[in-house]
């Protein structure tokens, strides 16, 4: 009896082959949708490619400024541009000039001039420039501008050579001075110019590099400045405008190593400085510029002794309050406003804040600040966060969280993740080691270079005594986090479409491309 030919070796051989060839032409289908998707893909990357890094508006409202990178590149071009009042029937924003690799830039007050940054070979901002903005307009075509008529000539105000100085513009909060800024890692100088002075005078330097770190800020005929000229910790400054020479500069507020001034704000009337004190506990203070003599702090609530403070910018000069936010691994964000003209007196802001979860009840954990002895002797604030009258028995697990190094801050804020471990009954641990920046520049300078080992040794300190003393005696969990810090200007917006990794795109599609013809042809 003859076998039918399905069950035949010529048979089999034929559809072995067929579906060889059949699983080839869909591979080759599949390889040739997805190479027209990822080509539609890279077409659309390539043509809308672009990000904002910063944008401003002017004084007087009438025109607006945005950094734009058309490549993914991070070389930026300012485009200004004028901005319709509401009666201006429709008209269309017009752009006005366009400046290539901008790095920042301010309106002067009668928004009629920029004052802005250019770049080196090196990507430095290096070149401080005034430009007068004429009235006449351009157009946006494609990933260009197109100018109608001519710009004006830009002037050059400051130019500086040394690679280790970045150049920065900024203005003080009362309008009234533009300030060119040069910092380094460890030195800072600032020249000023009036705004109604701008391109008629050049900028004067309050101070030359090399001497230390400092902000200026003007109020009264005055600049107010923030410099550790004398001790490495921050100390308040002033002098008068009219001879702004360092040996003029009159202490408001000392250095000390009782208190560490991180940041400060300045109103029409008074001076706010954000500190800590020696416990590396936040604390609000602030003085009246008509009797500088006299520094106050606010009280901050009992709850809230242990917690990350950070001030919010208030663009009302004239405002008698100001503003600033707390978190603690028990409490969300809260903003609060404390009056001048109270004494001090404290208010939340509940439609700025957050709420605690309703599975959550802050009043259940204490939150506190313990000292703990290291090796050689020195006390090192211990943060520790659990349930009120929680034993001490071993039963527990603890998370010890520490990074010592750049001089920053262990931040303690609340976090949904600390809030869960909380309330299944683990102790939060935060190591304020040498290396941070909690007390100062001292103690950053006793965790760095040659004493780098002591922020090893205060978190092991730190581990024995959470796990023998405090809490637990076989399962303590100790993490040493290594954060990795960037240069992000959090204020500044950022919008990115595209980028610069669109070259990946072409890599793919000609793998693919690649790998069809070898199919196509065996």
């Amino acid at each position: 009896v003859s076998q039918p030919f399905f069950f035949s070796p010529i048979s089999s051989c034929v559809l072995s082959a067929l579906c060889i060839r059949l699983s080839f032409l869909s591979f080759f289908v599949i390889v040739l949708v997805f190479s027209f998707l990822s080509l539609f893909l890279f077409l659309s990357f390539l043509l809308v490619s672009f990000a904002t890094s910063d944008y401003k508006i002017s004084p007087d409202g009438k025109k607006g400024g945005i950094l734009v990178d058309f490549e993914g590149h991070e070389v930026f071009t300012l485009l200004i541009f004028s901005i319709p009042e509401e009666d201006d029937n429709g008209e269309k924003a017009t752009f006005l000039c366009t400046l290539e690799d901008v790095g920042t830039f301010e309106f002067c007050q009668d928004g009629n001039g920029i004052v802005y940054t250019t770049m080196d070979e090196l990507r430095r901002p290096h070149q401080a420039h005034y430009l007068p903005i004429a009235s006449h307009s351009s157009e946006l075509r494609s990933n260009s501008i197109e100018l109608q008529e001519p710009q004006p000539e830009p002037q050059l105000l400051l130019t500086d050579s040394d690679p280790r100085y970045f150049m920065a513009i900024s203005k003080t909060k009362d309008d009234q001075y533009i300030v060119v800024n040069l910092n380094s890692k460890r030195y800072s100088e600032a020249h000023v110019v009036r705004q109604d002075l701008v391109g008629s005078v050049n900028p004067t330097m309050l101070l030359p590099r090399g001497h230390c770190f400092y902000y200026v800020e003007h109020a009264n005929d005055s600049f107010y400045i923030l410099n550790n000229d004398k001790e490495n910790n921050f100390r308040l400054s002033s002098v008068p405008v009219s001879n702004p020479g360092p040996e003029n500069w009159t202490s408001l507020v000392d250095a000390s190593y009782e208190r560490k001034i991180e940041d400060g704000e300045i109103f029409h009337e008074y001076f706010t400085l954000f500190c800590r004190d020696t416990k590396g506990l936040p604390n609000v203070c602030w003085l009246s510029l008509d009797n500088p003599s006299h520094l106050k702090e606010m009280q901050l609530p009992q709850n809230l002794k242990v917690c990350t403070l950070e001030g919010k910018p208030c663009l009302d000069f004239e405002s008698k309050k100001v503003t600033f936010q707390t978190t603690s691994p028990i409490q969300p964000k809260t903003i609060w406003e404390c009056s001048f003209e109270d004494n001090g007196s404290l208010a939340q802001i509940p439609e700025y804040s957050l709420d605690t979860p309703s599975h959550f009840r802050t009043e259940e954990f204490d939150c506190y600040r313990a000292q703990v002895t290291s090796h050689d002797g020195v006390s090192v604030p211990l943060t520790l966060v659990h349930k009120k009258n929680a034993p001490r028995d071993g039963s527990r697990p603890c998370l010890l969280y520490g990074y010592g190094a750049y001089g920053v801050n262990v931040d303690i804020g609340y976090t949904v993740r600390t809030a869960v471990l909380l309330n299944r009954g683990w102790t939060i641990a935060f190591a304020h080691t040498r290396g941070g920046g909690e007390l100062g520049y001292k103690w950053h300078a006793a965790g760095r270079l040659s004493e780098r080992s002591n922020a090893t040794h205060d978190f092991l300190v730190m581990c024995f005594v959470t796990i023998i003393y405090s809490h637990d005696s076989h399962d303590c969990f100790c993490v040493l986090l290594n954060l990795s810090l960037s240069n992000t200007n959090f204020d500044s917006p950022k919008v990115t479409c595209g980028g610069p990794y669109v070259h990946l795109y072409i890599v793919l599609i000609l793998i693919l491309l690649f790998i069809m013809i070898v199919f196509y042809l065996f």
